[in-house]
């Protein structure tokens, strides 16, 4: 039976959004159960079965999926992918991967089409090898990583004197095919100087005469000047450039020269971001940007964040604004007002980025932009954490603005929002700013209730999530604080059972000292703790007990006597430790050698007049008492004598009555020659348990959830002691009476109304037991007869329109 409260139920259906496809089923599970598509080899190598072969698309989804589910690829996964003629990768993702050259070159070999090994640590120089050798059709590459290609004693030496190059010419990457090039860097390259990345841009980049999009982010900090970059003025071909953090203030007039070459440009981002938000001033900016937009005719995205290119608003638009006709009539023609940023003139574009820039352009209206990045509005704050995704500057900062909003007032997409911020923690893992700024914002979605109405996949995603980011900063309180709050409100145990062991784990380190956060942060993880013990079945509560949960409930509950504080953690402690030893014999024999019950006395002498406490520690004794085996644990003159006083208890209704009285019905279930004690007398015990079951209320409201009535259906066959079939008949009969839709077919389906049945049939049985059995069959008929005469009566008020 699991108690402690009766839980939620589970809401079995399920909107047909929120079902994955049988696909992502198949994949996901594939790569939950490695052992379905590979044999694993001694060394946990992953050889793909024997008479397998996998198409190019199941091969892309698996490794897709690796990360979507958080399993970080190594080079053991990689293995799958040896025989090139039974498996084939063509768009590689390795983001963020523990892979190593080994691992790397058995994807190369594949000839890809895309890769994208940004944020590959373990990789070296011979990536760069394998590139050149393999991957000839290679259109698509996306780095991060530039310490391989700068080191002062290896790249000079052995790339750019072409003839000791240990490629073969005067080049880095020999992809005649590359289309699209993503080379950021995310931090300052100190041993970099800058004579060496120039050098390196140029031989990197000149033999890419087909590229099409090109992203730099970041080589400001290597000292890059754009001034130089005298191979950018010959890229034609170029539709896609990304200059963030490339522009300083000292070169703002020749990039926008550089950059007007370039006229083939639809994209173009020369954005802007630092920690003390400065940012990059152009002398004259309307009159640069003017000049700019007017050489680029085909531009139709643009990014200008963290500048200030948008300029000051116009008089001649704040005057129209100020006397727009108040009954909101349309403005003749020659009324309507002109461009909000001077510069765009004439311009329409499909994107605009004006985040963080000075003057707070993204305030205007009439931006003449389809979508725009900024902070001023729900919209504007969405766009820009997905434009943003890779850069943890302006993620953080665009996080931070919608936690704001999302905080004081009504958002309309947040399901959308949902997505978004899961996307940046997930880009993000080791930044503790944004993992707690979007843990905090996640806290007030599914808070809000909008984590139902998402497909479980992205709920999933969600969890993940938070569990990655509060396992890699567990010594962060804010973090732990919302990772554990958010974790509450998400549908327990449905959407978290499968990360079950993981979220335990977590919430057992926050519990158990020297580790133990706050009292506050430790009352939640005990909370959520005990949520999970409540609703999951014997296997996981066995789990928990493993993971040491007893014993730590145990030391919880004696910091608490020592201190002689009854608060929630204490009343929450007790209610774990009745959870995890529900009908889950190994979790009550290692309370007992716990020292449990000399907690327990302790506790019920120290606060006698604490009704949740006592109703938690008699549910736990419950629980122990039906455990055959350690019914003997039990037969000591004191603890039977608290049992039997208990009896009489009017504590939280009949709740601890009830429980004292179901202990004492196990322990005398057993044969008369087991009561091994002479004072109280079995006889008198007895007598003192059918005294207290007729005082009760056969209607009685009950504090506890039964998920089994296996261990008072042990009871009823007990002819021959008849107060032992008396409690259980009277709890069948309060039960069904009260609960009827919850518990009649658990009774039936458990083989409870054949047992009942007897016992009315049986002389042996008095006729106050016969009466009770009688009227339990009763209810359950009455039961399924009136849902048989629901199901038959057509729906009414239902009425046919034309």
């Amino acid at each position: 039976m699991a108690k402690g409260g009766q839980g939620d139920s589970i809401d079995a259906t399920m909107n047909l959004k929120a079902v994955d496809t049988l696909i992502d089923l198949c994949i996901n599970t594939c790569v939950r159960t490695p052992r379905i598509l590979c044999d694993l080899d001694i060394a946990g190598n992953h050889n793909l079965r024997e008479g397998l072969t996998l198409p190019t698309n199941v091969c892309d989804s698996l490794l897709k999926a690796y990360q979507t589910l958080g399993i970080c690829i190594t080079d053991k996964i990689l293995h799958m992918f040896t025989d090139t003629k039974r498996t084939r990768l063509s768009r590689v993702n390795l983001r963020q991967s523990r892979v190593t050259d080994d691992g790397f070159e058995v994807v190369a070999v594949h000839n890809p089409l895309e890769l994208d090994i940004t944020g590959c640590r373990y990789l070296t120089l011979n990536c760069v090898h394998f590139i050149n050798r393999y991957c000839k059709n290679l259109r698509a590459l996306h780095i991060n990583e530039w310490e391989a290609l700068t080191d002062i004693e290896i790249f000079p030496t052995k790339v750019l004197a072409a003839e000791e190059s240990i490629f073969g010419g005067d080049f880095i990457y020999d992809c005649p095919e590359m289309r699209v090039f993503s080379a950021r860097c995310d931090r300052d390259l100190v041993e970099c100087g800058e004579s060496n990345m120039q050098d390196i841009l140029a031989t990197m980049l000149n033999p890419f005469d087909k590229l099409h999009h090109l992203d730099l982010s970041g080589l400001g900090s290597c000292g890059v000047d754009i001034g130089t970059m005298d191979w950018l003025r010959n890229m034609k071909c170029l539709t896609f450039l990304v200059l963030h953090n490339v522009i300083t203030s000292e070169d703002t007039k020749v990039a926008i020269e550089v950059l007007s070459c370039l006229k083939g440009l639809r994209f173009l981002d020369i954005s802007h971001e630092d920690e003390d938000e400065t940012t990059i001033n152009y002398k004259e900016p309307e009159k640069a940007l003017r000049h700019l937009v007017t050489s680029l005719p085909n531009l139709t995205s643009l990014d200008i964040s963290g500048t200030n290119l948008a300029g000051l608003e116009s008089m001649e638009q704040i005057d129209h604004r100020l006397f727009t006709p108040a009954d909101g009539k349309t403005l003749h023609e020659e009324q309507k007002p002109g461009c909000c940023i001077n510069g765009l003139e004439g311009r329409h574009l499909e994107f605009l980025g004006l985040f963080k820039c000075s003057y707070q352009p993204c305030e205007r209206r009439d931006i003449p932009a389809t979508n725009i990045t900024g902070d001023a509005n729900e919209d504007q704050i969405l766009l820009a954490i997905k434009t943003y995704y890779d850069r943890s500057g302006m993620v953080q900062k665009a996080l931070d603005a919608l936690f704001q909003m999302i905080r004081t007032s009504v958002c309309e997409k947040m399901r959308e929002e949902l997505g978004a911020i899961v996307t940046a923690m997930r880009r993000h893992p080791l930044d503790r700013h944004i993992q707690i700024s979007g843990s905090a914002s996640l806290f007030y979605i599914i808070k809000s209730g909008i984590g139902k109405k998402v497909a479980m996949k992205d709920r999933r995603q969600a969890i993940l999530t938070l569990v990655d980011a509060m396992e890699e900063h567990f010594d962060e309180p804010v973090m732990m604080r919302n990772g554990c709050l958010t974790l509450c409100h998400f549908d327990i145990p449905r959407d978290v059972l499968f990360a079950f062991k993981r979220i335990v784990l977590i919430m057992l380190r926050l519990i158990r000292p020297p580790s133990a956060h706050e009292d506050f942060v430790q009352g939640i993880a005990i909370y959520l703790l005990n949520s999970l013990a409540c609703q999951v079945d014997g296997s996981e509560k066995q789990l928990v007990g493993d993971l040491g949960a007893v014993d730590l409930m145990l030391s919880v509950i004696q910091t608490r006597l020592n201190a002689k504080q009854c608060d929630d953690i204490m009343e929450v402690a007790w209610s774990t430790l009745w959870n995890i030893t529900d009908e889950t014999a190994v979790n009550c024999e290692r309370f007992l050698q716990g020292n449990g019950m000399q907690l327990f006395i302790r506790c019920l002498e120290e606060w006698t007049d604490k009704h949740d406490l006592l109703r938690n520690m008699m549910g736990l004794m419950g629980n122990v008492a039906e455990v055959k085996a350690l019914r003997s644990k039990l037969m000591v003159k004191q603890f039977v004598q608290i049992f039997s006083d208990l009896l009489d208890s009017d504590s939280d209704g009949i709740e601890v009555s009830y429980n004292a009285a179901g202990v004492l019905a196990h322990m005398a279930s057993d044969r008369p020659d087991v009561w091994l004690i002479d004072s109280p007398s079995r006889e008198a015990v007895l007598a003192r348990l059918v005294d207290a079951i007729e005082r009760w209320d056969i209607t009685s409201s009950r504090n506890i959830n039964y998920r089994s009535f296996e261990p008072i259906l042990r009871l009823l066959p007990v002819y021959e002691t008849p107060a032992v079939q008396h409690w259980a008949s009277w709890a069948l009969c309060n039960l069904t009476q009260v609960y009827p839709e919850k518990y009649c077919r658990l009774l039936e389906r458990e083989g409870g109304l054949v047992l009942l049945d007897a016992i009315t049939k049986d002389p042996r049985p008095n006729p106050r037991i016969k009466a009770l059995a009688a009227g339990v069959l009763k209810t359950v008929a009455d039961y399924f007869e009136e849902q048989s005469f629901q199901h038959k009566t057509p729906a009414k008020g239902r009425q046919k329109t034309s």
